[in-house]
């Protein structure tokens, strides 16, 4: 197969071709594969002293290098147009983490029918209307802690509603979403038997 040291290709199938290896970030020896080490070198790292590791595509996307280095932004190592201008950068995460006060501040409107808290009879029809297009709650609830009944909400408004009339739900906590994009599992190998490559 026609290939040179160094290219990456992908296989639809499970076999590592001869010649080429999986490019899972496995370390190899400098002395054993000297050609392919001599092209990439030890840019996507080393574990110790004579080795070299592949490249890491297992789960990953490729990005286009840059090699204008007037993109790069001095300062700023984390910009977009840092890390895509040299080969063997690395960014990116396939899950990110929304924090619970990315949900912004925000109020609801309580629509009801005011009615008189006496006398007892009162009390008792006004507990028990159901909600309804016109209103949500009834105007009075009963505390069960202490079976006392109590007003919901006052008859004008911006007016503080009662602790037994609204409670939280749910839990302030973050939540943790999948980033990762449409994708179609094969085989990157690099090749490190074949064409040494020259520049034109």
């Amino acid at each position: 197969m026609d290939a040179f040291i160094g290219e990456i290709r992908l296989f639809a199938f499970g076999l590592t071709p001869e010649d080429w290896v999986v490019c899972d970030g496995s370390s190899l020896q400098t002395d054993k594969y000297a050609a392919l080490y001599s092209v990439i070198g030890d840019r996507f790292g080393a574990s110790r002293p004579g080795m070299f590791a592949l490249p890491n595509l297992a789960g990953r996307a490729v990005i286009g290098a840059r090699t204008n280095i007037g993109d790069l932004i001095p300062g700023d190592p984390l910009s977009p147009a840092y890390r895509a201008t040299n080969v063997s950068l690395s960014a990116g995460s396939p899950k990110a983490t929304v924090p619970a006060s990315n949900v912004p501040d925000h109020s609801h409107t309580l629509t009801a029918i005011v009615f008189s808290p006496t006398p007892v009879a009162q009390v008792a029809i006004q507990m028990n209307r159901a909600p309804s297009s016109d209103r949500m709650v009834s105007r009075l609830i009963r505390n069960t802690a202490t079976s006392s009944v109590v007003a919901s909400y006052a008859k004008t408004a911006d007016v503080t509603m009662a602790s037994e009339a609204i409670s939280e739900t749910g839990e302030a906590t973050s939540v943790e979403i999948d980033m990762m994009q449409p994708y179609l599992a094969m085989t990157p190998c690099i090749c490190f038997n074949g064409e040494y490559p020259t520049e034109d």
